[in-house]
């Protein structure tokens, strides 16, 4: 019963729905009929206005009607007539209230029907997007124009006119001025162009006009031959941005298709910040090798396609270790690059001591001459042709009492051609003041026994072993006073001594022989200064970065300070008076040997009694800028060991700045930037490999123009210490810095 019910439902509910149906149906029928076609009749004889809706209308020629267009599309063909009708065709509709069927009297044009009813018009058709109404073309005949006034056939039978189109082409270059065209543009990016204009300037935008809606793949393929994107040297095409090609998605309007391009190589590089895609690029790597270092940028990525070989990179920089010689890579440059490769620098040893068997290496021979010995040392080394070497030469032992002072010909830093150097000497003096370290010599000691030698209690000197005579070395020893005395002679014990005989040659280290006194006679005295013994104190390690060394001469204390690299081993102080007041000054490792430093020093000495600034300073006969400190006067000595120093150049505002120090001082700098103030003062920054900024560590010394109207010497204030500049040779001034 439920089932039967809902059935019934059901079949009510598709009554009314007919019903609704046919009711919308009728007032659409009737809406038509009252926008039926009506107008002005005129005939060729007699006119007939006829008004109305929903009729026929007849325009009449002589009692009959030319031409009859009907309200209802679907009215009967009359007697005598011929059925005209036209068909939009599948691109395109009828324009809004136009006729498309009428009758016309058989035997008639399309003209004659014109004329009768010059308000009878050939319907219009809106082509769709994409196509342009080209006319007419009834069966079987060609295409007429749209409104049919190359149609002059008469007409005997029914006919239809079916629209013709013609599809507008997808891509014009030229605007159109058509609403159903909108504008894209093509961009080449960095790395190429669409060629070059007739002025040889390249083309790097493209636009064109495109259908609205036309896929984008379309459109590629109507541009392909248009847009071609053409690499730059060391370019190649990569994509289109958006992607085009075979794309789907339709065009809007205003779209920039951007044609991206790839280098061939990218490099050199840095492998730890750029990593682009394995895919598409192989992977050189540049290494090192044993003896040597590469620049962090020492990656190529080369581009898959095409065909490149080594000569399209330029390698990264090499820097070898001291006393090794980059010669090459161990691919030669013509390899090809079709997988990943590792390229490893090579070297050769620039000084060896076995020979090599290798052309690019000259020989070089010492020899000692005059009966003397190689202590140690090589003799013979081969060394790479005209290139920089620091040779360690062998150490020479002359014959007693003469020294070695060097070869001939002079030792050079590079070498072209086999040589042979040949020693030189020199006898040495007697009688030395200064320990020498000299095995040669041996110690003596005058010692004064109450009184004095000068300002002090004994003096050394250093006589040769087997050939200095007393006579000879007391005259090197002023003789010593004493208050109330008379210096007398020399004994050799201080207690039951017998006098050194003038003839005495001395064999033996380290002999003492002691002054001897008689009585002065007369009423007068002999006030003696106090005596001043030499006690020199040092000390080792002040902080982590500095070492400070001091001696004491005359009550006055002398300070050197030095990293622990440039006073290379020394503990002590050595400081010597003359008599002219000048000061010599050396350092002594911890078994009193002479050393030379490897690095800047500074030394602070007491300024002299009785001078005032402004005055001069001298180091080695060349006046030298130099600071005032706490009552001392300061300044930086070079090194005296053979050491390299390493030297750069800067320039701003067209003035140069030149610094250079040690390798140690310069803590890893491999470059400077010169920095001017606006004061006019110049600074230097130090950069390490990787381009970040370092200190000194320790002295670095720079050589900067002569500040604008200032004249060597003169006086500044540097760092709250006044400082007096002196002049170099060639018009700058030059000093020594500690850079933070």
């Amino acid at each position: 019963m439920e089932a039967k019910s809902r059935r019934f439902q059901y079949w009510k509910r598709i009554q009314a729905g007919i019903l609704f149906f046919v009711f919308l149906f009728g007032a659409l029928f009737m809406g038509s009929a009252q926008h039926a076609f009506a107008t002005e009749r005129v005939g060729r004889e007699e006119v007939t206005r006829v008004d109305g809706r929903g009729r026929d209308v007849a325009i009449r020629e002589g009692g009959e009607d030319i031409v009859i267009v009907p309200s209802d599309p679907n009215t009967s063909v009359p007697e005598g007539y011929v059925r005209v009708s036209f068909n939009k065709g599948s691109y395109g509709n009828f324009g809004e209230g136009k006729q498309f069927i009428f009758f016309i009297l058989k035997g008639k044009t399309i003209a004659d029907a014109k004329a009768a009813n010059p308000a009878l018009v050939i319907p219009t058709v809106k082509a769709n997007t994409k196509y342009i109404h080209k006319g007419w073309r009834p069966e079987g005949f060609k295409v007429y124009k749209t409104d049919l006034s190359d149609y002059t056939m008469a007409i005997n039978g029914n006919i239809q006119f079916q629209a013709q189109y013609e599809e507008k082409p997808v891509v014009v270059e030229d605007d159109p001025k058509d609403t159903d065209y909108v504008k894209v543009a093509f961009k080449a990016l960095e790395g190429g162009s669409f060629g070059q204009d007739s002025s040889n300037n390249s083309i790097k935008t493209k636009e064109f006009y495109v259908i609205k809606g036309t896929r984008r793949g379309l459109l590629y393929i109507n541009v392909k031959n248009k847009a071609v994107p053409i690499p730059d040297q060391g370019y190649a095409f990569n994509v289109w941005d958006p992607v085009i090609v075979d794309e789907m998605n339709r065009i809007q309007g205003g779209e920039v298709f951007e044609a991206k391009f790839k280098k061939i190589v990218i490099g050199p590089v840095n492998p730890e910040e750029i990593n682009p895609d394995d895919m598409k690029y192989w992977t050189v790597n540049y290494v090192k090798g044993e003896h040597g270092t590469v620049a962090q940028a020492n990656t190529f990525y080369v581009l898959k396609k095409g065909k490149n070989t080594l000569t399209s990179l330029i390698a990264p920089a090499i820097i070898p270790e001291d006393g090794w010689k980059f010669t090459g890579w161990d691919k030669i440059d013509t390899t090809e690059i079709n997988q990943n490769l590792t390229i490893t620098a090579q070297y050769k040893q620039k000084v060896v001591t076995e020979d090599p068997k290798d052309k690019d290496y000259v020989k070089v021979d010492f020899s000692a001459e005059e009966d003397a010995i190689f202590e140690t040392g090589s003799i013979t080394f081969w060394i790479f042709k005209n290139e920089i070497i620091r040779l360690t030469t062998p150490i020479v032992k002359g014959k007693t009492g003469w020294t070695f002072i060097g070869w001939d010909p002079a030792v050079k830093t590079s070498y072209s051609e086999d040589t042979t150097h040949k020693a030189r000497y020199v006898q040495k003096p007697v009688i030395i003041e200064e320990h020498s370290n000299d095995a040669d010599y041996i110690r003596v000691t005058f010692h004064a026994n109450g009184g004095r030698i000068g300002t002090v209690g004994t003096k050394d000197v250093w006589v040769l072993k087997g050939i200095a005579k007393f006579s000879d070395v007391k005259k090197k020893v002023t003789d010593p006073i004493k208050t109330g005395s008379t210096f007398k002679e020399w004994k050799d014990a201080l207690t039951n001594g017998t006098k050194v005989p003038e003839d005495k040659v001395f064999n033996t280290d380290g002999e003492t022989f002691y002054a001897v006194y008689m009585k002065s006679i007369g009423s007068g005295s002999v006030i003696s200064p106090p005596l001043i013994l030499n006690t020199p104190k040092f000390f080792t390690l002040k902080d982590e970065a500095n070492i400070r060394l001091e001696d004491e001469k005359q009550g006055k204390i002398y300070i050197a300070e030095g990293t622990k690299e440039a006073l290379n081993g020394a503990v002590k102080l050595d400081i010597a008076v003359d008599e002219q007041g000048k000061i010599h000054i050396n350092f002594l490792d911890k078994d009193g040997n002479f050393v030379k430093t490897k690095g800047a020093v500074k030394l602070i000495m007491p300024i002299k009694e009785g001078l005032e600034a402004p005055y001069r300073v001298k180091v080695n006969g060349v006046y030298t800028t130099y600071g005032e400190e706490n009552g001392c006067y300061s300044i930086v000595l070079r090194p005296t060991a053979d050491v390299e120093m390493i030297r750069f150049t800067d320039t701003v505002d067209k003035q140069e700045g030149i610094l250079e120090g040690t390798k140690e001082a310069l803590n890893g700098a491999v470059s400077i930037k010169l920095e001017k103030k606006q004061s006019g003062a110049f600074v230097f920054h130090l950069y390490d490999a990787a381009g970040k900024e370092v200190s000194s560590n320790g002295y670095v010394f720079v050589e900067v123009p002569i500040p604008e109207g200032k004249k060597a010497p003169y006086r500044l204030r540097v760092s709250g210490v006044p400082t007096t500049f002196e002049e170099t040779a060639h018009g700058t001034i030059s000093f020594a810095i500690y850079i933070k």
